[in-house]
């Protein structure tokens, strides 16, 4: 059996094999194989199943299968329409974007975005500020020792600002 996937819609067949102990034979498996547009992988999936009952095997049972990648249509995805371009209004202390129902105010003297509006709703209680953080190492202990421990070691501001 023979079996080629693509986005999820399945193009099967069975072809009868008639080899001899370790022969060789070449199908071909169909002439024309529509894939639909919006296929992004295609597989074709190959199955050798005992035609009848033998002294190891029941019939239908499947004695050996392979999957291999095949040649994908290749697809141009079109862009979606673009849609209304943002507007910029400049003031003495803040630049405003408007874009649809969207409204952001950033603040020129510290670049925090200050303000955040969503169909009127502000989004924000606080400007946006930026936060990094690490986590403590073994090596920031610095010249501590578990007896006199430096209080100027990174690991004991960390404490004492309680991160």
């Amino acid at each position: 059996r023979w079996q080629v996937q693509a986005a999820g819609e399945p193009c099967a067949g069975s072809v009868r094999l008639a080899l001899a102990p370790e022969g060789r034979n070449e199908l071909t498996l169909c002439e024309n194989l529509p894939l639909p547009a919006s296929a992004e992988q295609v597989w074709l999936t190959l199955e050798v199943i005992q035609p009848q009952a033998t002294a190891w095997s029941a019939a239908g049972h499947r004695v050996a299968w392979q999957q291999f990648p095949l040649a994908a249509p290749l697809v141009v995805h079109t862009p979606a329409p673009a849609g209304t371009a943002p507007a910029l209004e400049c003031s003495d202390n803040a630049w405003t974007v408007r874009c649809g129902a969207q409204h952001w105010v950033i603040d020129k003297q510290s670049g925090l975005l200050t303000h955040w509006r969503v169909d009127g709703v502000q989004q924000l209680l606080t400007p946006l500020r930026d936060q990094f953080v690490r986590a403590p190492l073994d090596n920031d202990i610095g010249v501590s020792e578990v007896e006199r421990i430096d209080p100027d070691a990174w690991v004991e501001r960390w404490k004492s600002a309680d991160l």
